[in-house]
């Protein structure tokens, strides 16, 4: 059950609304909610699947979700959104990481025309029409996902991934291999749980610099 707040006008006095949204016939295990401004909606990660939600109160209530089930079979274990604010990575139980391209349009697309189109029109879901890269190097269930980029930027952002295999992993989307493009091997003593990376380009005067942290299980945080 998902619950969403906000504060409607009546009578020029403000007064909060909220509503209830059941996503799933189970308790949701939420992994994280990845706020952005593109089109006003939302990414909501869980172990079985994510949503996107338009918060464009113009918008039925009921309209506002559009559902993508793990039909794999395979928790989700963790998720990233890269810096072009339309593609979504997912880590997986099993080591696998899926890369979502455009998702994030297609379903504002799909959330407007639900609202606005004609009922007689058969709309297509996203999931039936967004393009999926399937990579696969871990063997253990991937712990943390990165892209390394900058927002707004038209070059290709790279994708860092970690696991108990304390190996960092960088990927390259674009190219649509299911192999990656660098890996940097015993960085710690134990799993890598959180991978994080910034521009440093205005602080250091270089050109397109990233600094990447990484953080382990052993309680350690590595610059790169």
């Amino acid at each position: 059950l998902a619950t969403f707040g906000g504060k409607t006008t009546k009578d020029s006095d403000d007064e909060k609304s909220e509503f209830s949204y059941a996503i799933g016939q189970t308790p949701l295990a939420l992994l994280c909610t990845v706020s952005i401004s593109f089109d006003h909606c939302l990414f909501f990660v869980y172990k079985t699947g994510f949503s996107v939600f338009n918060e464009k109160e113009s918008i039925r209530k009921d309209e506002r979700f559009v559902h993508f089930p793990n039909k794999e079979g395979v928790r989700i274990t963790c998720a990233a959104l890269s810096p072009n604010g339309d593609d979504l990575a997912l880590g997986y139980k099993d080591g696998t990481i899926n890369v979502f391209t455009s998702i994030l349009s297609l379903s504002s697309t799909y959330i407007l025309d639900k609202e606005n189109g004609d009922v007689s029109q058969k709309l297509i879901h996203p999931r039936e029409k967004v393009l999926k890269r399937k990579m696969h190097w871990h063997s253990l269930p991937v712990k943390t996902l990165c892209y390394m980029g900058v927002p707004g930027s038209r070059a290709a952002p790279s994708l860092l991934s970690g696991a108990e295999e304390a190996v960092l992993v960088t990927w390259n989307t674009e190219r649509g291999l299911n192999r990656p493009t660098h890996t940097l091997p015993r960085i710690a003593k134990g799993c890598l749980t959180h991978i994080s990376s910034y521009d440093s380009s205005s602080s250091m005067g270089d050109t397109g610099s990233m600094d990447i942290i990484v953080r382990s299980m052993d309680n350690t945080l590595q610059l790169i």
